[in-house]
């Protein structure tokens, strides 16, 4: 009986260790709050809540967007939190298209990422995944005329595949800083024009409970407004 019992006795302990020991793991996505000023004086709030998820407030309008990845399809979702309107963007690797709910309109990306090699190149411990460029045509197929910096900003992501976290900030501070509110002004000012970044996977390290953890998070640099693509 004294040596059943101890049996079960280690198996709960053991089970409860394994409990412990996986609530602890931590959790290395990159979170914060930025502020981009707009040339109009207004300015633009980014919080960064996880890899697949953001909320970004211009103007006194509240959008969240939230990314949902599935086998061979990637869903942005994007609502806005003062009227509770919703749209997303389907991309379809497979199909190699990305769908906009805005404008009911479909775009072919090109490529299929099944068909996309990671570049080996490396600077330090980062690696340099690829070079990326969206027009301001693609952006008005996928939100329209009228869509706003926020939105612009989201839908070249989606359209690149790459998460918010990694440079949503970025790609707004780029926008807002030419000038123009609206995609549509953008593709009239720059009809061959688009946004150009590097998608890069940056090493970072943290320590934990006195163990130092290493990992690689998703990061867009050197993002750039170009009047001709």
């Amino acid at each position: 009986m004294c040596k059943k019992w101890s049996g079960r006795f280690l198996s709960l302990f053991s089970l409860v260790l394994l409990l412990l020991m996986s609530s602890v793991v931590p959790s290395f996505a990159d979170t914060g709050t930025s502020t981009v000023a707009l040339a109009d004086d207004s300015q633009i709030r980014i919080q960064l809540l996880s890899d697949t998820s953001y909320i970004i407030t211009e103007n006194e309008e509240t959008l969240l967007v939230k990314v949902k990845e599935d086998k061979n399809e990637t869903v942005t979702f994007l609502k806005d939190l003062e009227t509770g309107s919703e749209d997303y963007f389907l991309r379809d690797e497979v199909k190699g298209t990305i769908y906009s709910s805005i404008t009911g309109k479909t775009v072919n990306l090109g490529y299929s990422m099944k068909d996309k090699e990671i570049n080996s190149l490396r600077s330090g411990g980062d690696i340099f995944i690829d070079n990326h460029e969206v027009s301001y045509e693609v952006i008005v197929y996928l939100v329209g005329s009228a869509g706003k910096i926020a939105t612009m900003a989201s839908a070249a992501l989606a359209y690149k595949n790459v998460p918010g976290s990694a440079g949503v900030t970025l790609i707004i501070a780029i926008l807002s800083g030419i000038g123009y509110m609206t995609a549509g002004a953008f593709d009239l000012a720059y009809p061959n024009g688009g946004i150009k970044f590097e998608e890069w996977e940056v090493e970072r390290s943290s320590v934990r409970g006195g163990v130092t953890y290493y990992y690689y998070v998703t990061k867009i640099k050197n993002v750039k407004h170009v009047a001709v693509l």
